[in-house]
């Protein structure tokens, strides 16, 4: 379902740039199995360029 909306990425982690912005969505699960916890992030395309690469 994420592809299909442009993010790109594998396993518990997808992300899509769309200028300004970079959107994270990770899939946390609990070390007890019973459930998990969904984590969103939203950054300037700049804060990649200068601390990510």
């Amino acid at each position: 379902m994420l592809r299909e909306e442009g993010f790109a990425g594998s396993g518990r982690r997808f992300y899509k740039c769309t200028d300004p912005w970079i959107q994270i969505i990770t899939v946390q699960g609990s070390r007890y199995g019973a459930s998990f916890a969904v984590n969103l992030g939203l950054h300037f395309v700049s804060v990649r360029r200068t601390h990510l690469e």
